[in-house]
């Protein structure tokens, strides 16, 4: 694979649950590689019981980078029991909800495959800007629009012995040295493969900088983009 598509995707809230958390949801701070599938998936009109085998073998490439700061805020729900409508004004039961959201989130997906017909497919909703099924960055709530970027060369490349400058978010396995400096260095466990019944088969843990801002490593493997960015897939 030679060429990978980039688009920008943004919402003024996401919420990427933590599925561990139930009475009190709180949200990872970007989504991983199976809920890309999904957005990838709505756009080109994948259905939702197919999409995470659709993309889990190991030729669909998929890379995500910050481009906002991670900003995390709790909006209290109060959620209403509703079997007919005179239940919004006199419910019977409710339960109130704390759930936590990503403010202002803005990130910057990468997509490779060798399928030609999924990625030619993805390109043409891409550049006009259409997708079959409703987009958003976790939950119904947080619908979410994007931005169409490019298609750009991709090289694979390594620096095993000099420090070099990596975009987006890095797979932890992937880095050999990481230089801190100033930056607000995280590492979060993100669900990375799961079967079609939703059995997560794999979990990864990624380094990210939470201001979005490039990190300083070693790796054995990283891609040279064309348009100037260093990526590293989930």
């Amino acid at each position: 694979m030679n060429n990978i598509l980039i688009f920008d995707i943004w919402a003024d809230y996401a919420h990427i649950k933590k599925i561990f958390t139930t009475m009190s949801p709180l949200s990872f701070p970007f989504p991983g590689r199976t809920a890309i599938q999904g957005i990838i998936g709505a756009i080109i009109g994948v259905d939702k019981s197919l999409n995470p085998e659709k993309f889990i073998d190991e030729d669909v490439l998929i890379g995500l980078s910050l481009l906002s700061s991670i900003k995390k805020v709790v909006i209290p729900h109060n959620n209403l029991k509703v079997t007919s409508k005179i239940h919004f004004s006199h419910y019977e039961d409710h339960k109130p909800q704390n759930v936590e959201f990503i403010k202002d989130p803005k990130y910057r997906i990468y997509f490779a495959c060798k399928d030609k017909n999924v990625y030619e497919e993805l390109k043409v909703k891409l550049e006009s800007h259409t997708s079959v099924y409703t987009i958003s960055l976790g939950i119904s709530q947080t619908l979410a629009n994007y931005e169409y970027i490019g298609e750009y060369g991709c090289l694979q490349k390594t620096s095993t012995n000099e420090f070099c400058l990596i975009n987006s978010v890095c797979d932890k396995s992937s880095v050999l040295d990481i230089e801190f400096g100033e930056l607000k260095i995280f590492t979060v466990i993100l669900p990375n493969r799961m079967k079609n019944d939703r059995e997560v088969i794999e979990y990864k843990e990624f380094i990210y900088e939470s201001d979005g801002n490039p990190i300083k490593i070693k790796t054995n493997k990283y891609y040279e983009v064309s348009n100037g960015e260093n990526i590293i897939f989930l």
